[in-house]
This record gives structure tokens, sequence and C-alpha cells, in this order.
């Protein structure tokens, strides 16, 4: 397993729980609740962290964990 693989597969869980956490601040903001309200849906930049949250959580599992990264 590649080293920096390994350290850079728990950085992206960090980073990736981040934008998670942050999306949901949007989420829950005053303009989040105004737009939910309105159209029965998020908005377009909380599914933005959402989903580049989830991608981050995937690759540095996928990075530190799994070993599907190998150079």
């Amino acid at each position: 397993m590649n080293k920096v693989a390994l350290a850079v597969g728990p950085l992206l869980i960090v980073a990736g729980a981040y934008l998670l956490w942050r999306g949901y601040q949007v989420s829950q903001s005053f303009g989040g609740q105004v737009a939910e309200a309105l159209t029965g849906e998020p908005t377009d930049r909380t599914m933005e962290y959402y989903i580049a949250g989830a991608v981050c959580i995937v690759l540095g599992a996928a990075a530190g964990g799994f070993g599907f990264l190998k150079t």
C-alpha cells in the first residue's frame, strides 16, 4: 500500500465530513429553509455540498482502507 494513499485517505474523509456538515448548515439557514418550503426540494448549493462530501468520503475510504488507488 502506498504511504501517500494512506495519508490522503483520512484527509479526504475529514474533508468529506466537513462538506456534509456544511451542507447541513446551508440547508438549515433561513434562505435554505425558505427555498425548500417554496420548491419542496433542497437548494442546489446544499446538494453540491452533500454530493461533494459523499464523494470525498468514498474516495477517502477507498484510498485509506481498501487500496483501490494503488500506484
